[in-house]
């Protein structure tokens, strides 16, 4: 069995080299049993009755990378918590909204928490959730999670919302200027607490756009514990996971310019 895990794209209408890059790894994802996709697919999503049309070539390779036996599985970013059935339903992804989720990376697949002893477990995060410091973020990201907010969102016109989630864009890009580096990452007491809750040694998560493989996991964290951190895509290229039963976890730049 094989695993690929990538995050953060942020595919949007002004990015085309990016929904290209992202078709490529698409269709040679075909070589997984099992595709994670650990949220912000999408820069913005603003409705699953939103058109593919900005997001071609990109949304046609996931489709077919789904109906070929790939197993894709997709969990909420910040950027597009409003993916639901009707995204899945289109592409045959298996669409997330927990903010964690436990695998067995045997098999790439959920597990039942209370089973985590009995097979190689691995915690996937967005991530946004462990930046504890930035509170701002925290507090409209309460909001916008609540069924009150998305109703009265999703009743609007689809040009609206397109409007009012760039306005959004916006303001989140202002707001990430005025932010020290530090509050943007996460925190590791967060990392500390999360991993001890959920019983498990490895976490896999995006969100930062800070790739490395951190062992430990953060400090104060057991030696043998770890955590993976994606890369978010550019024209040239990111860094992605992979495990498979020779090589097991490991963080890898896509391209890899050193293959053929």
């Amino acid at each position: 069995m094989s695993t690929g895990f990538i995050a953060d794209l942020h595919l949007h209408k002004s990015a085309p080299e990016v929904s290209a890059l992202a078709a490529r790894y698409f269709a040679q994802a075909r070589e997984f049993d099992v595709l994670w996709i650990l949220g912000d697919l999408f820069d913005v999503w603003i409705g699953d009755d939103n058109p593919f049309t900005d997001f071609e070539p990109a949304m046609t390779a996931l489709t077919e990378l789904c109906a070929t036996g790939t197993d894709v599985h997709l969990m909420h970013g910040n950027r597009d918590f409003l993916l639901g059935t009707g995204f899945a339903e289109r592409t045959g992804v298996t669409v997330h909204s927990a903010d964690l989720l436990l695998i067995d990376l045997t098999t790439g697949l959920p597990v039942d928490e209370n089973g985590t002893a009995e097979v190689d477990a691995c915690l996937l995060m967005h991530g946004d959730t462990l930046c504890t410091d930035d509170t701002p973020y925290l507090g409209l990201r309460h909001t916008l999670r609540g069924d009150a907010w998305q109703q009265d969102f999703l009743a609007r016109p689809l040009a609206e919302r397109d409007a009012i989630a760039q306005q959004m864009r916006d303001g989140s890009r202002d707001a990430m200027q005025g932010k020290a580096s530090t509050i943007l990452d996460v925190a590791d007491q967060a990392v500390r607490e999360t991993l001890h809750a959920c019983r498990v040694m490895t976490l896999v998560h995006g969100h930062t756009h800070r790739p490395a493989d951190h062992q430990p996991a953060a400090s104060n964290t057991p030696e043998g514990s770890r955590r993976v951190v994606l890369g978010d895509w550019h024209a040239d290229g990111t860094q992605v996971a992979v495990h498979d039963a020779d090589n097991g976890l490991r963080l890898v730049p896509y391209p890899d310019v050193s293959t053929p």
